[in-house]
């Protein structure tokens, strides 16, 4: 199918019979201002429609030296968190009359080093950014903010406390889950953590230690756990190591979605069911629509508002680059689902049963 050359301005005028910069106080809405009669008005709105004129943003831009560019970063665009996020800035974008331009940095920093400088020749407003732990205290973080320009980051901050940040409340997180578990009955609690050396997984064990402590609870090292990778290829000796303890844990918390449901399959693979046998807690920001095996109990924040809530903080730093550092947590909420229970007292297996082993007596 063809496609049509856009409608001008000039186009608009020639059709009417007036000259361009008539329509342009009418379509750019300073018709009365400038003295454009109601019926004139009228006629080149009416005609504007019938030739379906679309404004240049390129040309706006230019007029108002605004760009209404937004530029967004995620690592994946595919993953569940990036398309909740993105979802809900493109809400947020169209109902203030914004563009959004999009990319991933898959956890690379040269390609978020590209893409931000990218963006900043597309001459962008603002920029939100979900970054890996990885690109914490990049030399351009702090180009852009001794520039004052607009940036926010969303799920992780940059380790420090002079970037704006929208992202969950980890210690109330690492509370409530603690918490229920003990309310359960349960006092013997693993935590399986992300990577030692982010900064989020030190948070999570002196929170976790803390509540333990202030529960009367004994804090046992073996029950923190904590994995090397990113693809969760660890989980079943990460669990396994767990499981095998002379004590193991009666109850696991996950750090994330994803080590929750690694937890599950590699409990279940020996034999163990769940929350009879063990329970487990995970610490979430995304329901977990993908597995059908059990709903799990989870410290749940909402992704859903996050990406609304840095939109509008984005808008008010554009408005006033002075603002000051904002961080807003998002407290989660505990989401009851089926893999957490009381305490039983009775013991666990913590494998298969095997029959029983026969001796022979050939002398008999």
């Amino acid at each position: 199918m063809a496609i049509n050359k856009a409608t001008t301005m000039k186009d608009i005028a020639k059709y009417v019979g007036v000259s361009r910069t008539a329509v342009s106080y009418v379509l750019n809405n300073h018709a009365r201002e400038k003295g454009v009669s109601p019926q004139l008005e009228r006629r080149i709105r009416k005609a504007a429609e019938d030739l379906n004129y679309r404004p240049s943003i390129m040309a706006w831009s230019v007029a108002h030296r605004k760009s209404i560019l937004i530029g967004v970063i995620l690592p994946h665009v595919s993953s569940p968190s990036g398309s909740m996020f993105l979802r809900d800035i493109e809400i947020q974008a169209q109902e203030n009359g914004y563009q959004t331009l999009l990319a991933q940095h898959e956890g690379d920093t040269d390609r978020l080093t590209k893409a931000i400088d990218r963006f900043l020749g597309l001459g962008v407003e603002g920029i939100i950014l979900l970054p890996s732990f990885s690109m914490q205290h990049m030399p351009i973080h702090h180009e852009l903010r001794e520039k004052s320009f607009p940036l926010i980051c969303i799920d992780r901050d940059l380790g420090d406390d002079q970037t704006h940040f929208v992202g969950s409340d980890l210690e109330r997180g690492v509370t409530i889950s603690v918490k229920h578990l003990a309310k359960l009955g349960h006092r013997r609690i693993a935590l399986y953590n992300s990577s030692h050396d982010l900064p989020d997984t030190q948070r999570r064990k002196f929170v976790y230690h803390r509540v333990l402590e202030e529960l009367g609870l004994p804090f046992d090292s073996q029950l923190h756990r904590e994995d090397n990778t990113d693809d969760r290829s660890t989980a079943p000796q990460d669990v396994a190591a767990l499981l095998e303890l002379p004590e193991p844990p009666t109850a696991i918390i996950a750090a994330s979605s994803s080590r929750a449901i690694a937890a599950y399959q590699a409990i279940t693979e020996r034999g163990l069911r769940i929350p009879e046998d063990i329970s487990l807690v995970a610490m979430t920001g995304l329901p977990f629509t993908g597995f059908h095996r059990a709903r799990i109990t989870s410290a749940r924040f909402s992704y859903e508002s996050t990406g609304a809530i840095a939109f509008g903080m984005l808008l008010d730093m554009i408005a006033d680059n002075a603002t000051p550092p904002q961080r807003i947590l998002l407290p989660p909420q505990l989401d009851i689902g089926d893999t957490a229970a009381p305490l039983r007292p009775i013991p666990r297996a913590r494998h298969k049963p095997q029959p029983p082993h026969i001796t022979r007596n050939d002398h008999a």
